[in-house]
């Protein structure tokens, strides 16, 4: 009788899947590459970076000898890091899709930016489809570029630094659209979010006059 579906990923693929995208990133590869070298399609490589199928055998000792390890050191803690996350699009996409929205700006400008996130992996996070591995530092950058507290990104579950980042974020909105444009998210100091929103509700009225 044939197997039934594999399920979701276990802790064991999960630290594959990481550790390899870590040494990937420190390894300054392109997903083409490294796909390349461990004799894998681009496409088959980034369902299982992305968690949709677990890397088998024969994929973990084709990546070892890509990257220059050995194959059970692909799963070993030790290579792991907090510098590399698994984000989830459902709940990161629609904050990175806020912040570029209210600045106007593109996924290309991101990544011009210096991301080293691939841009297809960015362009799926933003849109909320499925999970991505990332660095930390990347959405330190972005938290960075957008100027606000990167706990809003690397800690989505801040229920006060999301409901303060995000009045902050209609208060540059509303102030855009009145033609004040320098304004800096973290300028206004200790100005309660209620207090920011009400500030916005204020221009808003003012550009509709």
């Amino acid at each position: 009788m044939g197997r039934g579906a594999v399920g979701p990923p276990s802790g064991y693929s999960r630290q594959v899947a990481t550790n390899v995208e870590r040494l990937r990133l420190e390894a300054g590869l392109s997903v083409a590459h490294l796909a390349s070298a461990a004799e894998m399609s681009r496409s088959y490589y980034q369902s299982r970076a992305r968690l949709e199928s677990p890397f088998n055998t024969n994929d973990i000792e084709a990546l070892g000898r890509a990257l220059g390890v050995r194959p059970h050191e692909l799963a070993g803690p030790e290579i792991a890091s907090e510098a590399v996350i698994r984000a989830d699009g459902a709940t990161l996409g629609p904050r990175l899709a806020l912040l570029m929205s209210a600045d106007s700006v593109s996924i290309e400008e991101l990544i011009a930016d210096g991301l080293s996130i691939e841009e297809n992996d960015l362009r799926a996070l933003v849109s909320g489809s499925g999970a991505v591995l990332i660095p930390e530092s990347d959405l330190t950058l972005v938290a960075d570029r957008f100027n606000v507290d990167a706990k809003y990104l690397l800690s989505p579950h801040d229920a006060a630094v999301t409901d303060r980042v995000e009045a902050e974020i209609e208060l540059r909105i509303a102030m855009n659209a009145v033609g004040a444009k320098s304004v800096q998210m973290r300028a206004v100091g200790d100005v309660t979010p209620a207090a920011l929103r009400a500030i916005a509700r204020s221009l808003r009225e003012i550009d509709d006059v």
